[in-house]
């Protein structure tokens, strides 16, 4: 049966809307997608996407308790993302954005972006990715600011870009969470697994079954945050082989509002469809409002707020501290806002150590009695 989009839990917060072109925009991991498209749907349920003959798609939703729904296509188009990099190249553009400034990154205050992305792109379809999460300190401001940090896969062949991607989120608080984007238009997650212990770790991970169905598992403890995603027999995926490791914000404005201290992907293991081990060679492709930025650039972004981005294999490593650290772009265009007024107190200090010198001389060359400290 048809199931109305009205029948499953909504992922809208008030706040986090923006209106593109008229429609409602949520911010999602891995962009903004319209708020009527973006659903939370059980943990366990397998979400199909399916071609009809008149050319449009939909969703069949096959739950945990063995019921069917359908859903149908998204009415909004989903929005423009990036295709996959070429031969390391940076700077690219994500189609229909409008390409900003960014002379100096740490600037902050953008809308959406990934200070930490890294890609590779693998020649065979991935039959598992995983990691485990380890929690960093909560940001110690609380704005509209979010972050996602995740891995993730993509098809590089599909001009839609979709992604499945196991979630570690904090939005004032943290959750693990599961997510498919997009079949029919439509972004879907599982239930979220709160996190409430600072020590807790996220176990994620991506697995492909014999049937070509993948299986995306956020879990903490004995909680989890399951999605299966058949995004095949449509034709929207033919290949799952572009692997990503992500840290992706919308809203942060100042330092405090990243976390403060560091987030560890381990124990990743990466294992194509022929069974055989993959060591990932990274490219970095951090982004700002919808640009890619070139190579020093992408540096600069990382190491704001004395952040670093240390990528190895199994492991990598995400750290920000709340301290501002300006970038050499802000030093060029205001160094004479700092240099010229320091120096013009050294000077004020240095005359006025020489003349308080003077008068004490000219004390005790009128009167020897005096001691040269002025006594």
């Amino acid at each position: 049966m048809w199931l109305s989009v009205l029948a499953i839990a909504a992922v809208v917060h008030e706040d986090d809307t923006v209106v593109v072109g008229g429609v409602a925009m949520c911010r999602s991991p891995g962009g903004l997608h319209p708020c009527d498209c973006l659903h939370t749907v059980e943990s366990g349920t397998r979400v199909e996407e399916l071609a009809d003959s008149n050319g449009s798609r939909r969703i069949r939703l096959h739950h945990p308790n063995g019921t069917v729904t359908d859903m149908p296509q998204c009415v909004h188009p989903t929005p423009p993302r990036p295709g996959p990099p070429s031969n390391g190249s940076q700077g690219r553009q994500w189609p229909g954005l409008k390409v900003g400034d960014f002379d100096d990154p740490c600037e902050l205050g953008w809308g959406h972006a990934a200070p930490m992305e890294a890609s590779f792109i693998h020649s065979l379809d991935v039959a598992e990715f995983s990691a485990v999460y380890s929690l960093p300190p909560s940001p110690s401001e609380r704005g509209k600011n979010i972050l996602y940090y995740w891995i993730g896969l993509q098809d590089t062949t599909s001009t839609a870009n979709p992604v499945i991607q196991p979630v570690l989120a904090y939005d004032g608080s943290w959750y693990a969470e599961s997510w498919n984007c997009c079949p029919a238009g439509h972004k879907l997650k599982a239930n979220s697994v709160r996190i409430s212990d600072p020590g807790d770790t996220v176990t994620a991970s991506i697995q492909r079954d014999e049937s070509g169905v993948y299986t995306i598992t956020s879990t903490v403890g004995d909680q989890s945050s399951v999605l299966s995603s058949d995004d095949t027999n449509s034709g929207l995926v033919t290949t799952w082989n572009w692997v990503l490791l992500v840290l992706e914000t919308y809203n942060v404005n100042t330092c405090p509002e990243y976390t403060n201290g560091t987030m560890g992907f381990s124990d990743m293991r990466l294992t194509d469809v022929q069974g055989q081990a993959v060591t990932p060679s990274w490219i970095r492709n951090p982004y700002i409002d919808g640009q890619y930025l070139a190579e020093a650039e992408s540096r600069e972004f990382a190491d704001c707020c004395n952040g670093s981005f240390v990528l190895d294999w199994p492991s990598a490593r995400l750290e920000q501290q709340s301290v501002y650290v300006p970038g050499p772009g802000w030093w060029e265009e205001h160094w004479v806002l700092v240099v010229v007024p320091s120096l013009l107190v050294l000077i004020v200090l240095i005359a006025g150590a020489v003349c308080l010198a003077r008068r004490r001389l000219a004390k005790q060359r009128l009167n020897p009695l005096i001691p040269a400290d002025g006594a």
